[in-house]
């Protein structure tokens, strides 16, 4: 009877990790996707870089390192489109897509729990 509740205990903790990690990745992915909406100019830009990076504690523990790196290279090829006058638009749709394609994998599925 023990090792049925010790399993019941461990099958509830996973479930609501996943809840949480659901809850953690839309917010994050948010508010990262309404700072790059909002980019007009290169402080704007460093500032939802310093937003991604200080979150770096969740996304390094949770996150595919894939997808750090490549929200990371997506970040700074839009910091240097802003400074090189070059496509803007373009830097901050991949980047947003990038975000969101974030926040599809972390839905909650039985494949996020188990």
């Amino acid at each position: 009877m023990a090792k049925e509740i010790a399993a019941m205990v461990i099958l509830a903790a996973l479930i609501v990790g996943a809840f949480v990690n659901v809850r953690l990745a839309n917010g994050l992915t948010s508010e990262l996707t309404d700072a790059v909406n909002s980019v007009e100019r290169d402080d704007d830009a460093e500032r939802a870089l310093e937003i991604w990076l200080n979150a770096r504690g969740y996304t390094h523990t949770i996150l595919r390192h894939t997808e750090i790196d490549a929200v990371t290279e997506d970040f700074y090829a839009l910091l240097y489109a802003l400074r090189a006058n070059g496509d803007v638009e373009t830097a901050k749709q991949r980047l947003i897509w990038r975000l969101n394609s974030i926040r599809e994998m972390e839905k909650l599925s039985v494949g996020t729990v188990f």
